[in-house]
């Protein structure tokens, strides 16, 4: 009798601490744990416009009644500097720049340029063309345009993150624009192929932040994307998952891929995820990864995971995706 009650009161506790652990409030406490929150998925591709220093990109040769010259023939100025000042006027875009040379009496114009982090002073000449408006014959740019993919827009606030990488140090700031992609160009080994699209006039959003692992600010427009679960890097494993990108017209779709390395990190990096492109349909389209996908998001059991970053451009089947709890952070 007394074995039989031992045993029976055994038995009782042990079905009770079986329970205790097995509790349904802490297995849920568990699987919340994989998550940083919840987003409407991206997918879309997005046009892209940032501003940028009052940079050079080209010298051109004058055509003046007398024939033509190069006004910038002894000065020191290359491709790729930034126009800082012109006699002591802080040039901040191409159209004070514009004005400046326009309304000039000078012969001369002294310049500041920034050259590698230095700074350098030298002249150029200003000269009549044959419409007998000032010119310096320089091609001048302050910003930047481009096609780029959506990855998530943050439920709490509508902040938004992009791209996956960075666009340029020297930017900071832009305009979000619909786009709308008209043809690809397949990438073959060696070769980085390409979304070409269309941007529209209309406005989307605002570009805050650039830096290593995206663009980041407020998104604008309506958006009926599937929401979805952001994933701690740590809960990222090998094995099947998809990127979602729009390939033609603005028709997002899902592809397969399969993930073969997953890089443990402790704070960001844009080269958390390597993975390989597997789906038939997006390998025949586009031959991989191309330019114009950096941004797509990548999922795995229905959560989303990261986004695409690089392309192996030997081998366009492979690419790279940073962490997606790392881009989610910079929308809090």
């Amino acid at each position: 009798m007394k074995k039989t009650l031992k045993f029976s009161v055994l038995f009782i506790l042990l079905l009770l601490f079986s329970l205790f652990i097995l509790k349904p409030s802490e297995v849920i406490a568990t699987s919340t744990d994989r998550f940083v929150g919840e987003v409407k998925l991206g997918g879309d591709t997005i046009g892209i416009q940032l501003k940028t220093k009052v940079e050079v990109v080209g010298k051109y040769e004058v055509t003046t009644k007398d024939g033509k010259v190069k006004p910038w023939n002894k000065s020191n100025i290359l491709e790729g500097d930034h126009i800082y000042s012109i006699n002591d006027n802080i040039i901040n875009n191409n159209d004070e720049l514009n004005e400046l040379v326009r309304s000039t009496t000078d012969n001369n114009l002294d310049l500041v340029l920034i050259r590698d982090d230095e700074m350098i002073n030298t002249q150029i000449e200003v000269v009549k063309n044959a419409n007998d408006v000032n010119s310096i014959g320089l091609y001048i740019k302050d910003h930047l345009s481009g096609i780029g993919t959506l990855t998530f827009i943050n439920l709490k606030n509508n902040k938004y993150g992009a791209l996956g990488h960075s666009v340029s140090d020297s930017l900071s700031t832009g305009k979000l624009y619909e786009s709308s992609v008209r043809g690809i160009k397949k990438a073959i080994k060696g070769v980085p192929g390409e979304k070409f699209a269309t941007l529209s006039p209309t406005e989307i959003g605002t570009i805050e932040k650039n830096n290593d692992i995206g663009i980041f600010g407020e998104y604008n427009k309506k958006n009926d994307n599937e929401i979805v679960n952001v994933v701690k890097s740590s809960y990222v494993h090998k094995g099947n998952a998809q990127i979602v990108t729009v390939l033609e017209g603005n028709i997002i779709k899902k592809y397969d891929i399969k993930i073969i390395e997953v890089e443990k990190q402790n704070s960001s990096n844009v080269k958390g995820i390597k993975f390989k492109v597997i789906d038939e349909e997006l390998i025949n389209t586009s031959g991989g990864i191309i330019q114009g996908m950096s941004g797509s998001p990548i999922i795995q059991d229905g959560n989303l995971i990261g986004a695409v970053s690089h392309v192996v451009v030997n081998d366009p089947l492979i690419g790279f995706g940073v962490f997606a709890e790392w881009m989610y952070y910079e929308t809090l």
